[in-house]
């Protein structure tokens, strides 16, 4: 569905898919993702093979595929790292006066 869904969007004719695990190595993850990666290398898809969590925002594949726990930590995890660095930025350019008018230039 992800291949299919950049294909669709973004006008790639065969989008990269990548596996997420613990490593990039064949021989690394528990069985259900050894499982999954035997059936996207026969699936046809442009599989990459394994990609690990830096791959997800290096843009080393155009899709992630990974379970759906994993998906969901994956995502709240990036999402508090998003917030945080919000509030990192907010707290430093309310600092001083001068750093408030810069904020807003």
């Amino acid at each position: 569905m992800g291949s299919a869904l950049v294909a669709a969007v973004e006008g790639r004719e065969n989008p990269s898919v990548g596996l997420l695990n613990i490593g990039i190595e064949d021989i690394k993850g528990n069985d259900s993702v050894k499982q999954a990666a035997e059936l996207l290398r026969a699936s046809g898809l442009n599989f990459h093979g394994n990609v690990e969590g830096d791959d997800i925002y290096k843009g080393t594949v155009d899709v992630v595929v990974c379970d759906g726990f994993v998906g969901n930590s994956v995502l709240k995890a990036s999402e508090g790292v998003a917030h945080m660095i919000v509030g990192f930025l907010r707290q430093e350019f309310s600092r001083n006066p001068l750093r408030k008018l810069s904020a807003l230039i």
